[in-house]
């Protein structure tokens, strides 16, 4: 699939906004259009031990990753014990499932989005490319009523786009579609300020939206995607060139999900029956978990895990929460990324340190963040711009308590280089970490490492 310049859109952006050089520098490290700068990747040519079961993966190798090599350690000694626990699956809603009357809010690179239990919308921050869905391309500080959208059930924002599922269950996207992020059927590079309709995405229940491409799981459990698959991120055992409009993720593996994630260029789903979890797409730091740093465009299992509940996915790493409250997490950790308290990524799960009553889990980019069941909001890993919300810009490389207003909220999302939470009773929003294009919502664009309110 083609690819648009990025120099020349940032050198676009440069002219319309006049920021110089730190606005490179953030947006390259927020994720717009490409992965976080400061979320390093994993070297693949890390050796795998022969005796790592796998169960029957079906591996595309690409033969130039993109990935920048890190002098972080990968374990590949040793698969952790695993949590069988087979407690019942909790009620999980996440930042891109949320039914009618449940609070929802999804952070991308560099805006923001909040779901009400109206079913209405707000967005706020960086707008180069319409993705707020105001009608303009104008940066809001605050957040900005998204009108051209209705009964909206589920929000997902990608990089430089925001899609949602409306109240027929139809998809609708709007932004940037330099990588047919926006599943019209057609990639014209440009960028659509109201929403279009992603074809043959009718029955809608979730979404997911990765740096380059973006999915949805239906009501009979199949998974869609569409967008980049350089590195077989779509799951129908295509690497390149891309799909305009949504294709079928392998479902002789992926049959009747009940969660999904997309990441920088990777995907996950659970299966509803059994708990397992599968991913798919680039795998040079182990994100897939299948033991192996073998990109794969076809899912493959996560190690032995089961009874997940929920998925979430960052640049090069993942996590999965189990129904015991338990969460598990594989991939590059130069930041910390698998709270287990080392900088030592793994290509198979292992327990986030201290971490056994989670109900919710969200990632993006370099951070992960848990909802305890006591209320409590933590969040781990990469800190440069105070995403994990404990007053400092130091990594945490186990769960941390974020601060502030967002200290007990009813949702949460982490994100590359900002989080956000909001609170339901009374309602309000918190934000925290980089703020360049407005994205924490407070009106200005000074950075917290600290929640600031935007509502």
């Amino acid at each position: 699939m083609l690819r648009s310049s990025l120099p020349l859109m940032v050198a676009s952006l440069l002219a319309v906004t006049g920021c110089g050089r730190l606005l490179y520098e953030t947006i390259h490290d927020a994720g717009e259009g490409g992965v976080d700068a400061h979320d390093r990747v994993i070297d693949s040519t890390v050796d795998v031990p022969a005796d790592v079961p796998v169960d029957s993966p079906i591996d595309v190798p690409v033969d130039s990753p993109i990935d920048v090599s890190d002098d972080s350690p990968m374990d590949t000694a040793t698969e952790a014990p695993l949590d069988t626990s087979r407690e019942p699956p909790i009620d999980v809603p996440s930042d891109a499932d949320a039914g009618s009357g449940t609070l929802a809010i999804a952070v991308g690179g560099a805006h923001s989005c909040l779901l009400r239990d109206d079913a209405t919308m707000a967005c706020w921050g960086l707008n180069f490319y319409g993705q707020l869905g105001d009608g303009t391309a104008t940066m809001r500080l605050t957040p900005t009523d998204v009108t051209a959208v209705s009964g909206t059930q589920s929000v997902a924002v990608g990089d430089g786009y925001t899609c949602v599922v409306d109240a027929s269950r139809s998809v609708l996207c709007w932004g940037t579609n330099q990588h047919a992020t926006l599943g019209t059927g057609t990639e014209d590079f440009s960028e659509h300020r109201s929403p279009l309709n992603v074809v043959g995405a009718a029955g809608a229940v979730e979404l997911a939206a990765g740096s380059t491409f973006a999915c949805a799981r239906l009501t009979d459990g199949s998974v869609l995607c569409w967008g980049e698959t350089d590195f077989g991120q779509l799951g129908n055992g295509v690497v390149a060139p891309g799909a305009s409009g949504p294709v079928v993720v392998d479902r002789t593996v992926v049959l009747s999900a009940s969660a999904i994630a997309a990441g920088s260029s990777h995907g996950c789903a659970v299966l509803a029956t059994s708990g397992r979890v599968y991913c798919w797409g680039q795998n040079s730091s182990g994100q897939l978990g299948d033991g192996t740093t073998m990109t794969s465009a076809l899912p493959v299992r996560v190690g032995s895990l089961t009874n997940a509940v929920h998925v979430t996915t960052g640049n090069v790493h993942s996590c999965a929460l189990l129904g015991s409250g338990s969460v598990w997490c594989w991939g590059a950790s130069p930041n910390g990324q698998l709270g287990n308290g080392t900088r030592i990524g793994s290509v198979t799960p292992g327990p986030v340190s201290g971490l056994t009553d989670a109900a919710s889990i969200s990632g993006r980019g370099g951070v992960t963040c848990a909802l305890r069941r006591s209320g409590e909001l933590v969040c781990w890993g990469d800190n440069l711009h105070g995403g994990v919300g404990d007053g400092t810009m130091a990594d945490a490389l186990s769960p941390t308590n974020v601060v502030g207003g967002a200290a007990t909220p009813s949702a949460a999302s982490g994100g590359s280089s900002h989080s956000c939470a909001v609170n339901s009773a009374p309602l309000s929003v918190w934000c925290w970490g980089a703020n360049t294009f407005g994205q924490l919502g407070d009106g200005t664009t000074a950075g917290s490492p600290t929640p600031v309110r935007a509502l």
